[in-house]
């Protein structure tokens, strides 16, 4: 990986309204389910038991975008927005891209103050780890995921 950007483009805030349209359960819910089918065989394994009654938010703050998730009783579960999490990351829609499409690591969007952690830093650097660990092979359609992150991504630099 390398750093990619000089500057971190941002949604435009036109492009907020209809997110915020969207009630904050549903975000949570889409959210929840995609990563439950993403992390299936880690979640089955117990990779992710870290995450046992714990909470995680995670907020997008240029799309106006949150959801919170943790783990109860072995099942990724979607957390209330409103209640107190354990951990709590921010960044713009782009640093997420990047981050899931592998364009750019963890350690360099943190570095950066590009993502930003609040709570738990001892849950967050699990959830590094976690993710610096995966198997890609381990995950279902984590190619076409990857490849479809880095296509938006690539889009986002051209557009904003």
């Amino acid at each position: 990986m390398n750093n990619l950007t000089t500057h971190t483009p941002a949604l435009p805030a036109a492009f907020r309204l209809p997110a915020s349209l969207i009630p904050p359960d549903i975000h949570g819910a889409l959210m929840t389910t995609a990563l439950d089918r993403l992390f299936a065989t880690a979640i089955s394994a117990g990779d992710l038991d870290f995450l046992e009654r714990r909470s995680v938010r995670v907020d997008a703050s240029d799309a106006g975008v949150s959801f919170a998730f943790g783990m109860d009783n072995g099942k990724l579960v979607r957390r209330a927005i409103n209640a107190n999490h354990d951990l709590t990351l921010r960044g713009k829609v782009y640093d997420f891209l990047l981050l899931g499409s592998r364009r750019e690591d963890a350690d360099t969007l943190f570095f950066q103050r590009r993502l930003k952690m609040a709570g738990d830093t001892n849950l967050g650097l699990e959830i590094k780890n976690f993710l610096d660990g995966m198997d890609p092979d381990d995950m279902p359609f984590q190619k076409a995921i990857s490849a479809g992150l880095d296509r938006i991504s690539r889009v986002f630099e051209r557009l904003f």
